[in-house]
């Protein structure tokens, strides 16, 4: 007849295990409970248009770049053009910006959307100057870039 093994304690080294698998299980139920379940993509409101509806676009942006010097410069690359280089008031912004807006309000469009372009060391003066045109003109939609 063969003899149990035996730890010191007199107890079998198998009935630690037992107790062991519960407390794995009891952690792996209280993790699950106690997360939060993110939600899915699908959730998200999405609207995609039917085939065949003829879909506009959305009007281009309006990239106005203030150079540290404080001129202000209308358009990107080398379609750009110098529009103010001194002067709080910015006539010449305002004359130019006043007729898109106003044609694009009439017409039932969009607005289009205006992108300022800062270089560093533009003081906040002229910033503010730029800003309270654009709100002379009433633009709405105002964007930063790099």
């Amino acid at each position: 007849m063969k003899v149990p093994n035996l730890d010191r304690d007199g107890e079998s080294p198998r009935s630690g295990v037992a107790s062991m698998v519960d407390i794995a299980f009891l952690l792996l139920v209280f993790f699950l409970v106690a997360t939060t379940i993110m939600p899915r993509e699908r959730d998200l409101f999405l609207e995609v248009p039917r085939p065949g509806t003829q879909v506009e676009a959305p009007p281009l942006p309006i990239v106005l770049e203030l150079t540290g010097d404080g001129t202000v410069w209308w358009g990107e690359g080398a379609s750009r053009m110098p529009v103010e280089a001194q002067g709080r008031e910015m006539p010449g912004l305002l004359a130019l910006l006043k007729p898109v807006v106003a044609g694009m309000r009439a017409g039932n469009e969009d607005e289009p959307p205006v992108m300022l372009k800062v270089a560093d060391g533009v003081s906040q003066q002229r910033f503010v100057d730029l800003l309270n045109a654009l709100n002379a003109c009433e633009v709405r939609t105002v964007g930063m870039i790099d």
